[in-house]
């Protein structure tokens, strides 16, 4: 197991939750494990782990039990002893990586909760929360499916999309030359389509990504990562 096991982990995850937020107690879970675990001490006791999971819940009426927990380690995420829980030894070097994503997944399901009826277009308006909350990657998962599996000129506007994130994600592992190449492939797909198209303000959401074909170096990385747009 490796940093790739867990980026891939996390991600399947990721887009469970999302798909279903109201089941999604885990990620509140995961959440507190990457808040309250240090490299130095990975072991959590249940009791404090469930505190910090009813607080990252608040908002979503979770009420986390130990099971929910269990779950994690069925998933091979973590390990229990007894009453405690800790990160699967292969992972505790990307204890950072963890806190960072399980973050975004609670503002990602916190964004899914506030698009409404989705419709036909669920996966879409998915997809833009897990944007918009900074899990590049776990959006060119969800929607590479999507793009592959439409027919016609609107497959460009899911590629699009799809290489914008992939490009964020190559941002921030510093893959500048990737990332801006990418990034100039989705622009230039989604520069066809009308300003407002499927639920997405694409017109401000090109504007936001125009200027980082620019701003891509290694000297960029104070800017804010853009955000799309739904109705």
């Amino acid at each position: 197991m490796s940093y790739v096991d867990l980026k891939h982990l996390l991600a399947d995850l990721a887009l469970e939750a999302v798909r279903d937020p109201e089941h999604a107690v885990s990620a509140a879970v995961a959440a507190a494990y990457g808040a309250l675990a240090e490299e130095s001490r990975p072991a959590v006791p249940w009791s404090v782990l469930r505190t910090k999971a009813e607080e990252f819940g608040r908002g979503f009426d979770w009420h986390p039990t130990i099971d929910d927990a269990q779950r994690l380690v069925e998933r091979g995420l973590l390990v229990r002893r007894s009453d405690e829980f800790t990160i699967r030894e292969p992972f505790l070097p990307f204890l950072e990586y963890l806190r960072r994503q399980t973050s975004r997944l609670l503002d990602a399901l916190r964004l899914v909760r506030t698009l409404g009826p989705q419709g036909d277009e669920a996966e879409l308006r998915r997809g833009v929360a897990l944007f918009n909350a900074g899990l590049y990657f776990e959006c060119h998962e969800l929607l590479e499916g999507v793009w592959r599996a439409t027919p016609g000129p609107e497959r460009a506007f899911y590629h699009g999309i799809v290489q914008a994130a992939a490009a964020f994600y190559h941002y921030e592992k510093r893959n500048f030359h990737g990332a801006r190449t990418l990034l100039t492939k989705g622009l230039q797909k989604l520069e066809g389509f009308p300003d407002d198209y499927r639920g997405v303000n694409l017109g401000a959401f090109r504007r936001m990504l125009r200027p980082w074909s620019e701003y891509l170096e290694p000297k960029a990385e104070a800017i804010s990562f853009p955000r799309s747009r739904v109705h």
